[in-house]
């Protein structure tokens, strides 16, 4: 695959103002907070308050299903955020005049109509913000092309998976069901109030 032939990524380009690694790290950060507040909340509720649900004491196999359900989930996706990471390769292109000054760049991504499946999807064009204070550089993003990477990389996509989906979703859903009735509420709330600040 050659360099020229590589599509601008269109997430990479549209934002128009990149995301500081502190940002990240302190995202990440609030997540394992909140992940270890209802980790928390349910071994007080489970072990210490003993609240029961409808009526009926919560098993005491409630805790360690959603807390270990809970910690295998989010490192089950870590994973697979760590292989999305290490299986691609980004470039950064700077546009340049004759003086070897930045350039100016405005992006524009082209979609034609296509039908997928049953649904359908008219032509459209999305053009990338233009600030003042925008940088000048274009971004692409493709899958590194190493054979030897790729047996590695498969094995680890499917631990990820599997580590996901096969069992410890499997086990906080478990957890989750016989778990006192606040714990799936207190997580619904969590989730509103990350997604809306």
């Amino acid at each position: 695959m050659s360099l020229e032939s590589i599509a601008p990524n269109i997430s990479l380009n549209t934002i128009g103002i990149s995301i500081r690694e502190w940002e990240i790290y302190l995202l990440a950060l609030c997540g394992v907070i909140l992940q270890l507040a209802v980790i928390a909340f349910d071994a007080v509720a489970t072990y210490y308050f003993r609240w029961d649900k409808g009526g009926r004491a919560v098993p005491r196999y409630a805790f360690p299903l959603t807390s270990v359900g809970t910690v295998g989930l989010v490192y089950g996706i870590y994973l697979c955020a760590y292989i999305i990471e290490i299986s691609t390769e980004e470039l950064t292109w700077v546009p340049k005049n004759e003086n070897g000054k930045p350039k100016r760049l405005r992006m524009l991504w082209v979609q034609k109509s296509q039908t997928v499946g049953d649904q359908g999807f008219k032509p459209y064009a999305i053009y990338a913000p233009f600030t003042e204070s925008a940088s000048p550089r274009l971004m692409t993003s493709h899958r590194r092309q190493d054979k030897n990477f790729e047996v590695k990389l498969h094995r680890l996509t499917i631990a990820a998976t599997a580590l996901s989906i096969g069992g410890t979703w499997k086990t906080l859903f478990t957890g989750s069901l016989v778990a006192h009735s606040l714990e799936p509420r207190l997580l619904c709330v969590l989730g509103q109030i990350c997604t809306r600040s």
